[in-house]
């Protein structure tokens, strides 16, 4: 490729990430930063002269420039540019607007909002909620615990509340018992009136009990007027006492900003579904009039055998002390030692059992993870588990270490939380130790959590040799799994060999001398390669090395899939489909060759024979195909790359050069989906012969597509035999017992 022609390329692939980088929430100078920094890789590759002068003068320059933009802030307006909002309302009541809720007979929750004066919180308190509440139908309701100011009159200029007055003054946990008696919804939200709610705050809780059938109590994110973290679920020690993590902190840190288990969540925001509360009571009437009710009511839900969860999505402003005060000396708020003792009296046992004795054990007491093995996964960048095959595995396995009950930290080295990969792994209970709270300082967060690690997952050779220093000094009793998802040197070695080059190519050399010093030096290796698994265990003898499954899957339709995926007159009779990103090389060298030599081939015999490409960034190359033989789908979504796999009637895997199982080739049989492809593209994968038509040469390959386009019965064996092999050797148990062999907890 002449210097001219590899630039334009070059041009375009950065052209084409600025545009992703958009996509998915970066700012100008994130995306800046994010493309220097693949300019980097491009221009000082690892292992190079150039490479050693960058680490050692150019990256100290840099990370001020890196933690700046990570920093960057984007998104909601801060909350310090709203404190109107969340200010009590000023004027008498009969000057207020209007506030009009929607009625419903048959609500889902009921909003309980005791009170008790302070009318004029109480008023922005139901404001907030009527401007920043919707999808889950609500009822609001009330509960006036005899006020002595005009909280009554409050019915004058709010319209569609419930409002409850006691005829004697209860105290607040008497109110809220009573007030959950007439509460009309399957689940019962509480709401201190001193908060003001943000945006998709009820649909947030509310999910929590959607997605885990064990979720009991549910707590938001709470902060307070300048935006300041007041909590982020609370935490119980041995002696009963009560400390609310992160409090003055960024709420936006990585820390806070995770799906989480907790020991408790304040009861200024709780929500509960409403046959569990009256299952367990209500409030202990024991911790009567007010304090440790809500700590007392998380710990009967986990004894229920339910968890509570810190919801980060739900973002609630709290004016802390506006009820009670501040002074734990006097009026109501004396009564939060006096409770903690009864607390701890009635929970004695638990507490002993399953609480840290102190702040020494914050990393693991924040998410209750003390008895959880805790897995530091590194990798690249985040996971777009649509984009790519490595990312898909990366994310299966995400998803089976959480499912396994193992807390995961997730470390991208490009520190940028893409959009929605972030927010997804979050939703799963990932804390992702992103850039805008850490900057490029990840091995700082290694140096203070390093000693609570059972494994760290590291993935790709590059990433890996960058992070084992750190790991080795600061987590030495970590065990060292590294992710292979292919041996880089082999894959440029041959694509050195195909472009004509003789001997060791000097790209190939160097990948070849980091994989090994990365490959000595874990412990545990995962390839999904069987070729791969072979030539590591000869490379390095002893060493423990699994073939792990690329994919995997719960279920492999052997019956058909939908129906009868069998039914060959649903599919497209000459649609050939290919799967794969063109950012990564070898796809679009397969594309070319197999479009450019294998195809005219085959459409001589089947003139409707044609070439479908589902994948990102097609090339100019790529585009420049001619369309009457080849149709470009473009990046497709979960569904619509369902669907290509229902209808098309042959998957095509020619690869010419590259290395390690290809995720396309398992993903298709998977689906049910017959495949032809080259050696390089079965390469790995034991038993895929009677699953797969093989050929190297153009004439071999189309030979191999005629017959599974012309052979009915073919086609029928070769489906079969490819969903056996998937049930056979991808299953998800198979890689669920590779999980627990290799990142279960240190005793």
């Amino acid at each position: 490729m002449s210097l001219l022609s590899r630039t334009r390329a070059l041009w375009q692939k950065a052209r084409h990430l600025d545009r992703d980088l958009k996509e998915q929430g970066a700012t100008g100078a994130q995306r800046f930063a994010l493309l220097a920094q693949k300019a980097r890789a491009v221009l000082i590759p690892p292992g190079t002269r150039r490479f050693k002068l960058y680490t050692s003068i150019g990256r100290p320059l840099a990370r001020p420039l890196l933690a700046w933009t990570h920093h960057q802030r984007h998104g909601n307006v801060p909350l310090w540019n709203r404190w109107r909002e969340f200010a009590p309302a000023a004027g008498e009541i009969g000057a207020q607007e209007v506030l009009s809720f929607p009625e419903c007979a048959e609500p889902r929750c009921s909003i309980l909002v005791p009170v008790y004066g302070k009318w004029r919180h109480t008023y922005t308190c139901l404001r907030s909620i009527l401007r920043h509440t919707s999808g889950v139908s609500y009822e609001v309701l009330v509960l006036d615990d005899c006020s002595p100011d005009e909280t009554a009159e409050l019915a004058k200029v709010v319209t569609g509340v419930r409002f409850l007055r006691n005829a004697e003054n209860l105290g607040f946990l008497r109110n809220c018992n009573a007030g959950a008696r007439a509460a009309r919804g399957s689940t019962i939200l509480l709401l201190n009136n001193d908060t003001s709610v943000e945006p998709g705050w009820l649909d947030a809780l509310h999910e929590v009990l959607d997605a885990d059938p064990q979720a009991g109590l549910v707590g938001a994110k709470l902060l307070d007027p300048r935006g300041r973290l007041q909590e982020a679920g609370g935490i119980v020690w041995r002696d009963g006492s009560g400390w609310n993590f992160g409090r003055g902190g960024d709420p936006s840190a990585s820390e806070f900003d995770y799906l989480k288990e907790v020991d408790y969540c304040s009861g200024a925001c709780l929500l509960i579904p409403a046959d569990l509360w009256r299952r367990l009571g209500g409030f202990d009437d024991r911790y009567a009039p007010a304090y440790y009710e809500d700590t007392d009511l998380a710990f009967a839900v986990r004894a229920a055998g339910r968890k509570v969860i810190y919801q980060p999505r739900a973002a609630v402003v709290h004016l802390e002390g506006v009820s009670h005060g501040t002074d734990a000396s006097e009026g109501m708020k004396r009564y939060q030692e006096i409770n903690r003792v009864k607390f701890a009296e009635k929970w004695r046992a638990v507490l002993e059992a399953e609480q840290s004795a102190g702040p020494a054990d914050l990393f693991r007491a924040r998410d209750r993870s003390q008895r959880k093995a805790h897995v530091a996964v590194v990798d690249h960048t985040l996971p777009a588990y649509d984009a790519d095959a490595g990312s898909r595995l990366t994310w299966m396995y995400l998803r089976l270490l959480v499912e396994e009950g193992i807390q995961v930290s997730f470390l991208p080295m490009n520190l940028f939380a893409a959009q929605p990969y972030a927010r997804l792994l979050q939703d799963l209970g990932v804390e992702v130790l992103c850039g805008q709270a850490h900057g490029p300082q990840h091995r700082l967060w290694l140096a203070r959590a390093g000693r609570d690690l059972d494994a760290v997952y590291l993935h790709r050779p590059h990433v890996a040799e960058a992070y084992l220093p750190h790991v080795q000094e600061h987590a030495p009793q970590a065990r060292i799994v590294y992710q292979c998802h292919d041996l880089h040197h082999l894959r440029e070695q041959r694509r050195h060999a195909a472009e004509g080059g003789r001997g060791e190519g000097g790209e190939a050399a160097q990948w070849r001398k980091m994989e090994e010093r990365v490959l000595a030096a874990a412990q545990v290796i995962h390839t999904p390669s069987t070729y791969e698994a072979e030539w590591i265990a000869r490379q390095f003898p002893g060493k423990i090395v699994r073939d792990v499954p690329i994919y995997f899957w719960d279920r492999v339709p052997l019956d058909g899939e939908p129906a009868d995926g069998g039914d060959l007159s649903a599919r497209s009779a000459g649609d050939l489909l290919f799967v794969g990103g063109f950012r990564h090389p070898p796809n679009e060298a397969a594309v070319l060759w197999f479009a450019r030599e294998v195809l005219p081939r085959v459409r001589e015999r089947i003139p409707h024979a044609r070439l479908l490409l589902a994948g990102a960034h097609p090339t100019p190359a790529v585009q420049a195909l001619p369309a009457d033989g080849v149709r470009i789908l473009g990046r497709l979504s979960e569904e619509q790359l369902a669907a290509a796999y229902r209808s098309a009637r042959i998957a095509v895997v020619p690869l010419v050069w590259g290395a390690g199982v290809k995720g396309k080739l398992i993903e298709a049989l998977a689906w049910g989906l017959p495949v032809a492809g080259t050696p390089v593209g079965a390469e790995g994968v034991a038993g895929i012969e009677s699953a797969m038509g093989i050929g190297a040469s153009p004439d071999e390959l189309a030979a191999a597509v005629l017959e599974l386009l012309q052979d009915d019965a073919l086609w029928r064996r070769r489906r079969q035999a490819g969903l056996e092999l998937v049930a056979r050797s991808f299953s998800a148990q198979r890689a669920r017992e590779i999980v627990r062999l290799d990142f279960a907890r240190k005793s």
